[in-house]
């Protein structure tokens, strides 16, 4: 199979989405900044209008749990597209303890919407990766993105797109709001 026919089964498994009911959403949060002296990991930032994720988890209403994660581009070597996995796993993940000192944690976000995907929007970037998911809700629609967020000592971010993370946009206008960069700094 080539990368291009993966690709394209890829993108009809996440459109086959549509019509199925989310429970709930599960993620696997990484840190914007990591812990300094009495500063805990910082997961969120008022320039940051999106969650860093990887795995996302939908459990679905059946049980059935759905699992959008990233891989590189094997032709490139050095792009990143999201997928579905096809072995999710078969139980929820077990969401961490608010003490926990990773910069990973994962919690159920319970501000993301829930009910029936009436519409999956998948958009391919300019390699052939998947770079963006949209989810819609009876019009509550989130986004999805290829990407991650470097921290630079001078404590600005470089957001990068195409990366191994999932930028998860509660808001898809916010994706606008973000100034993306083409490289780390």
């Amino acid at each position: 199979m080539t990368f291009d026919d993966w690709i394209s089964e890829q993108a009809d498994a996440i459109r086959n989405l549509k019509g199925q009911t989310v429970r709930k959403f599960i993620a696997t949060e990484m840190a914007f900044r990591e812990a300094d002296g009495d500063n805990p990991h910082q997961f969120t930032d008022p320039a940051l209008p999106f969650l860093q994720v990887c795995p996302l988890y939908m459990i679905l209403a059946t049980g059935r749990i759905v699992e959008f994660t990233t891989c590189e581009n094997d032709d490139t070597g050095c792009t990143w597209g999201m997928y579905r996995n096809p072995d999710p796993r078969q139980s929820e993940p077990e969401l961490d303890a608010a003490s926990n000192d990773s910069i990973f944690r994962t919690r159920e976000l319970g501000t993301f919407p829930t009910g029936e995907i009436s519409a999956v929007g998948v958009a391919l970037d300019s390699w052939g990766d998947i770079a963006e998911v949209t989810l819609d809700f009876s019009g509550d629609t989130i986004l999805l993105v290829s990407g991650e967020v470097y921290e630079n000592t001078n404590g600005t971010f470089d957001i990068i797109e195409g990366d191994e993370s999932i930028l998860l946009f509660r808001d898809p206008k916010q994706k606008d709001k973000v100034k993306f960069s083409d490289t780390v700094t």
